[in-house]
């Protein structure tokens, strides 16, 4: 449900879809969309209590922590912050981290009363551009001595 989230589309066939147009032009890409919203699932699942409630990422409304999970609500914004990650630089390291940081931050938006929508994706992705940014000024490598 995560990846058909992505189009606002709570259906898996529109997830599969999407993942089939995917892989056609891109089969790492696909296989990022798949893994980033099994990971955000995992981990917005992995502190869910029964009867737990939280505000609905999109309509701000109380709903079970449970059907917030089911519904994609939390594969959506992971699977753009890995696309958008991979895309910048083809590594593990990012765009799992992203991932990572995309599922607090669709819990944590709404709390502010906001809609999440895609601000937990673009978040997500300015503060693992941002340890980019960190690694290249004070880790780059010494250039080469002139011969």
């Amino acid at each position: 449900h995560g990846v058909g989230q992505v189009m606002f589309q709570a259906s898996i066939w529109t997830g599969v879809l999407f993942v089939v147009g995917i892989a056609l032009n891109d089969r790492p890409h696909a296989i990022w969309v798949v893994v980033a919203s099994i990971i955000g699932m995992l981990v917005a699942n992995y502190h869910v209590a029964a009867g737990m409630q939280t505000i609905d990422p999109e309509r701000l409304i109380p709903r079970s922590q449970a059907d917030t999970v089911t519904l994609g609500l939390f594969g959506y914004n992971a699977t753009l912050v890995a696309i958008a990650l991979y895309l910048t630089r083809r590594s593990l390291v990012g765009p799992l981290m992203g991932i990572l940081l995309s599922v607090p931050l669709t819990e944590f938006v709404p709390r502010l009363g906001l809609p999440a929508l895609t601000a937990p994706f673009v978040l997500a992705a300015w503060i693992v551009r941002g340890f980019y940014w960190l690694e290249s000024r004070f880790f780059e490598k010494p250039a080469a001595p002139a011969a």
